[in-house]
C-alpha cells in the first residue's frame, strides 16, 4: 500500500484534480506520455479502472475515487509522520541547533561558538534568533537543540541553566538633554524620537511590546537591522535607542552617551535552556552546554 501511495501520490491524483492528462501532468512536471504509463501500471496493479476517457478529458470511476481518497489521506498521514520525526532525524545528523534571543545572538554567542569550534572542528551549528519565549517553545517543542534568552520562570520540559547577566541602556547624543542623568526611566524617554532596530529583531519587539504597555508606542524615524548603524545614527543625533550594556561596551561612540534604564525589566537575566527528555538530547548538547558554562566561569572570575 505504501508503493501504490508513493505512486498515485506522486502527481497521478493531479489527473483528477484538473481531469484532464495534460493539464495534471504539467502540475506535477510530468510529460503526458509519463502520467498517462503510470496510471496504466497503477490501474494494472490495482486491477481496477480509475478513469473513463471521454472526449473532453477524463472523470474518476467510482474505484478511482476510493483510490483518489485514500492516496490523499495517506500522503497527509505520511507529511504528519515526517514532521513529527523531524526532530529526531535532525539528532542524528550530528548538528547543533541553537535558538537564542537578539541579546545572546550578538553580545555573547559568537565569541562562545567560535571558541567551541576552534576545540571541535567537526560541529555544525545552525543559529536562530528569536524572541525568548519562543525560544524556550522551540526547546521544549525539540526544534532547538538547546536555548539562550531572558525568560523567566519555569517551563514544563526544559531544565534551565545559569549562562550571563546583561543590561538593556539607553543609547542618547552627547548633548541630548537626558545625557547628564545617570538613570532615565523607559517613560521618560519615550517623550523623545527613536531610532530602532527591525522589526525581526526579538529583542527590538522586546523594547516596542514594553513602550505599548506604557501607552506611548514608539514609532521609529529610522530601523536598521545593524546595531554599529543605529549607534551612527544616534551620534548623529536622528534619534535615541536602547540597546543592551555589552552592545554599547563592544562599540566606542564618542558623540554617544549610555545612560542606564532602571526600570525591572532592562535587567537581561540570560540562561541555558534544554530540553530534560534523553531522547530529544543532540550529539553536541552536553559538550556545548558543558563549554558555555566553563566559558562563563572563567570569564566571570
Amino acid at each position: 500500500m505504501t508503493e501504490l501511495a508513493r505512486e498515485y501520490g506522486d502527481g497521478l491524483y493531479a489527473l483528477a484534480d484538473e481531469e484532464n492528462l495534460t493539464r495534471g501532468a504539467e502540475l506535477v512536471h510530468l510529460s503526458p506520455s509519463s502520467a498517462s504509463i503510470r496510471l496504466k501500471k497503477l490501474e494494472e496493479a490495482l486491477s481496477v479502472r480509475l478513469f473513463t476517457r471521454k472526449r473532453d478529458g477524463l472523470e474518476l470511476t467510482k474505484p478511482g475515487l476510493i483510490v483518489n481518497q485514500a492516496s490523499k489521506k495517506i500522503a497527509r498521514v505520511l507529511e504528519e509522520m515526517l514532521s513529527e520525526l523531524s526532530p529526531y532525524t535532525r539528532l542524528e545528523k550530528g548538528i547543533l541547533r541553537i535558538a537564542t534571543n537578539y541579546g545572546a545572538s550578538v553580545d555573547f554567542l559568537p565569541d562562545d561558538i567560535s571558541e567551541y569550534l576552534r576545540l571541535h572542528p567537526e560541529a555544525r551549528i545552525v543559529l536562530e534568533q528569536k524572541a525568548s519565549l519562543e525560544v524556550v517553545q522551540a526547546v521544549a517543542a525539540g526544534r532547538a537543540d538547546l536555548g539562550v534568552g531572558a525568560y523567566e520562570g519555569d517551563y514544563p520540559g526544559v531544565r534551565f541553566l545559569p549562562y550571563s547577566e546583561d543590561r538593556l541602556v539607553l543609547a542618547l547624543p552627547a548633548g541630548h538633554e537626558l545625557a547628564g542623568k545617570d538613570e532615565v526611566s523607559f517613560a521618560e524617554s519615550l517623550a523623545y524620537p527613536f531610532v530602532s532596530l527591525t522589526d525581526e529583531s526579538a529583542m527590538q519587539r522586546f523594547i516596542f511590546e514594553h513602550a505599548r504597555k506604557a501607552g506611548s508606542p514608539i514609532t521609529p524615524k529610522v530601523q536598521i537591522d545593524n546595531q554599529r548603524l543605529l549607534l551612527m545614527l544616534v551620534s548623529k543625533k536622528a534619534g535615541i535607542a536602547v540597546l543592551s550594556t555589552r552592545g554599547a561596551s563592544s562599540n566606542f561612540w564618542p558623540g554617544v552617551r549610555f545612560v542606564r534604564l532602571p526600570d525591572p525589566w532592562a535587567a537581561r537575566h540570560l540562561r541555558i535552556a534544554v530540553n530534560q527528555s534523553p531522547e530529544l538530547k543532540g550529539l553536541l548538547t552536553d559538550s556545548f552546554v558543558e563549554f558555555l558554562l566553563e566559558r562563563r566561569k572563567k570569564l566571570s572570575s
